[in-house]
């Protein structure tokens, strides 16, 4: 959770449908200081986004056994978009995205509106936490694993306010 300049309250996660086939999507909601969808932002104060899919897919399956995506943490920058943090889908890849204002995703932000991490060597991730530091740099952070769950590695990157990574801080991964 996390609340703007203007009051207003920003939750995110991750929204399931039963219909078709269980799966997930990133999803955002924003309310009003006076606690009523905002119905500035998305559909009635809702947007959902697959950023956390495959390559391709339009959601991520339920979790369980090697699959399924999440969302770990949620921002808010100084001109009030909206940072979410997560990992993709099977765990392949930390993410991060921007979200406008009005609720779509940022596609000046990162790649196409997402930035993914990953380490070199390592398969699977999880997490994805965020925060912001005062000058709108993103640090996120979560774990590495490789094949089989073996040699877990914390990753801990920061990202420039516009979603790329900040080589000025430790090692690439």
């Amino acid at each position: 959770m996390a609340v703007d300049s203007q009051d207003r309250i920003v939750l995110a996660g991750i929204f399931s449908t039963v219909t078709p086939a269980s799966s997930h999507q990133a999803t955002v909601l924003r309310y009003t200081s006076s606690l009523q969808a905002d119905a500035s932002f998305g559909t009635a104060g809702k947007a959902t986004y697959a950023f956390l899919s495959a390559p391709g897919a339009t959601s991520c399956p339920t979790g369980g056994s090697g699959t399924g995506c999440n969302v770990g943490g949620v921002a808010i920058q100084a001109d009030d978009k909206i940072v979410v943090g997560g990992y993709r889908n099977a765990f392949t890849a930390l993410a991060v995205a921007r979200v406008n204002v009005d609720g779509t995703l940022d596609t000046t932000f990162g790649s196409s509106g997402v930035e993914y991490l990953t380490i070199s060597g390592f398969t699977l991730y999880d997490n994805g936490s965020i925060d912001l530091d005062e000058d709108d740099g993103i640090w996120i952070t979560g774990g590495a694993y490789q094949a089989g769950y073996s040699n877990r590695k914390t990753l801990l990157a920061l990202l420039t306010p516009n979603g790329a990574l900040d080589t000025s801080f430790g090692s690439t991964p």
